[in-house]
């Protein structure tokens, strides 16, 4: 009788993960085979959270050495900070989106995976801009007839890498708007989300009209394809001489 509950009850946890792994498709639903010391996600908590957000992953069949277990959110990998048996505390990653997550473990020569029955919502942390100060945190010098120097200072790199950044700027525009293909702008490159903050950056705008007012802001795109903008600014040219 003993040896017959034992039994069940291996087959009810068999049966239970493999419902927690199985991943749907459209119109099909898929059941995979899950053998005996398979990792198997129970539970995740919390289950949001943003960048650097500490996560434990609750299941079993997990490798004691973290380097033996790859966590992912989508695409992007986690840092398994410490790893047991039944237990993963994992660090949501920078570019991290709303995901199921995914553990895959790679120990005694051979590899399994399972995924979380429900996504973990990442939060995303937008770039900051310097807003106080004079011109509202941008410095406006060497300013002339056709040229003036703009400087502006990210506080906050944001969750997601940088791709672009720079100035964008208008005469006639209240708040002019990042475009690839605009002259009104600068691009000063990506990769700067591993600098220390505060950053600051500065552009060299040329070609501008003599006696204008200009409307300038900083921008940065982010690989999610979003941007975001510093505080406004305006500056006239100085007059043009005789």
């Amino acid at each position: 009788m003993k040896k017959q509950v034992i039994i069940r009850f291996g087959a009810l946890l068999l049966i239970t993960a493999t419902l927690l792994n199985c991943r749907n498709e459209p119109g099909i639903v898929k059941l995979p085979v899950i053998l005996p010391g398979d990792p198997v996600i129970f539970d995740v908590m919390p289950q949001s959270g943003q960048m650097g957000t500490l996560v434990a992953i609750n299941g079993n069949g997990f490798s004691t050495n973290p380097l033996e277990n790859f966590v992912k959110f989508g695409n992007v990998e986690a840092r398994v900070v410490t790893a047991s048996a039944t237990q993963l505390i994992i660090e949501v990653p920078k570019d991290a989106e709303t995901n199921p997550i995914e553990v895959e473990v790679e120990a005694d020569g051979r590899r399994a995976r399972c995924v979380s029955s429900v996504n973990f919502e990442v939060k995303q942390i937008l770039p900051e801009f310097k807003v106080t100060g004079d011109n509202h945190g941008n410095e406006i010098e060497n300013l002339s007839g056709d040229f003036a120097r703009v400087s502006s200072t990210l506080v906050g790199m944001g969750s997601r890498t940088i791709l672009q950044h720079g100035h964008v700027w208008s005469s006639t525009a209240p708040s002019p708007n990042y475009d690839y293909s605009k002259n009104d702008q600068t691009e000063l490159g990506s990769s700067i989300d591993r600098e220390a903050v505060p950053y600051k950056f500065t552009s060299y705008v040329r070609q501008l009209e003599p006696n204008t007012v200009y409307t300038i802001r900083a921008y940065v795109v982010t690989i999610d394809g979003g941007t975001s903008y510093g505080p406004i600014t305006q500056f006239r040219t100085m007059k043009k001489v005789p």
